[in-house]
């Protein structure tokens, strides 16, 4: 029962925060990421409520849980090599900056990039 609450939080909030996201018009579509968070949450939710678990065939079970521990290596792998540079300074006097996540629009600068 825990468990089942525990991943309705976590869905709420995922969802809340893409909202957030979505809200600030960045002009990408990183939302998503959160909505599909929000759905794989809700997913385990509905799993764990009435522990769904027991019914689904014991390989399957091994091969969900093999493709979420993956998923979370790749992940904190990535946030990782991200961290290691956060702090990292640029080389003076460069003609240029590449700032990843960011968008140039016919417009102007995204949001994110100004």
């Amino acid at each position: 029962m825990i468990k089942t609450i525990i991943y309705v939080i976590l869905s709420i909030l995922s969802f809340l925060y893409s909202l957030i996201v979505l809200r600030a018009k960045s002009g990408t579509y990183s939302f998503a990421i959160w909505i599909g968070a929000t759905l794989f949450f809700a997913f385990l939710a509905f799993m764990a409520w009435h522990d769904r678990w027991a019914n689904i065939p014991s390989i399957c079970h091994k091969v969900f849980h093999g493709i979420v521990i993956m998923a979370l290596i790749v992940f904190a792998i990535t946030q990782g090599c991200i961290l290691s540079q956060f702090f990292a300074k640029g080389e003076p006097n460069s003609d240029y900056i590449v700032v990843l996540g960011a968008q140039m629009r016919d417009w102007g600068p995204s949001i994110i990039f100004k």
